[in-house]
């Protein structure tokens, strides 16, 4: 266990494989309706301290691509700034367990999205795997694996900074949904 407050729990699994999951309530909204690739926009919008630009392609409900120009965070220390461009993709209900909603998300390595400057490197998270579980129109339960690639060793110091940022993340899309009325 990395961090666990407020009920948002970040954990290592192992040493390219994070995971992340917290409850979302609110008892005047059907939460159901959230669940679509338009959550991810959501997630970037509500984080302008993290993300420096985005924009998300929409395909449909189901699919989408998305670019994150996250804020040059280690400009001081050298290092360089970072994107993420990701293929996500909502999976239809699984018959078996029709109140998991499942949405994969994979980084694209093989080109660079258009406005994207050269001197940019891509996150090295491979894919996010992202399990909704309905438990009522008014409570959802998330829990998102995440992939690092595993050619990339993360450092302690970097690990905690990661995971301050998703639990960052988390909070925000949280109370955002929970407020709401």
């Amino acid at each position: 266990m990395l961090s666990d407050k407020n009920g948002t729990k970040f954990m290592k699994l192992n040493d390219n494989h994070y995971r992340v999951s917290f409850d979302i309530e609110n008892p005047h909204m059907n939460l159901i309706q959230l669940i679509n690739v338009d959550l991810f926009t959501l997630i970037y919008k509500l984080n302008p301290d993290i993300y420096e630009s985005i924009r998300v392609e929409k395909m449909d409900d189901d699919e989408a691509y998305a670019i994150g120009i996250l804020k040059h965070f280690f400009e001081d220390l050298g290092m360089p700034q970072r994107y993420s461009y990701l293929h996500i993709r909502r999976m239809h209900t699984d018959t078996n367990n029709p109140d998991v909603v499942r949405f994969n998300a994979r980084t694209i390595y093989d080109k660079r999205p258009e406005g994207v400057s050269q001197e940019l490197e891509i996150v090295s998270f491979d894919k996010m795997m992202s399990a909704v579980e309905i438990v009522s129109s008014h409570h959802l339960r998330i829990v998102q694996d995440i992939y690092v690639n595993e050619k990339v060793h993360i450092s302690p110091m970097i690990e905690k900074f990661i995971g301050t940022i998703i639990m960052k993340i988390c909070k925000r899309i949280k109370l955002f949904i929970e407020s709401a009325v």
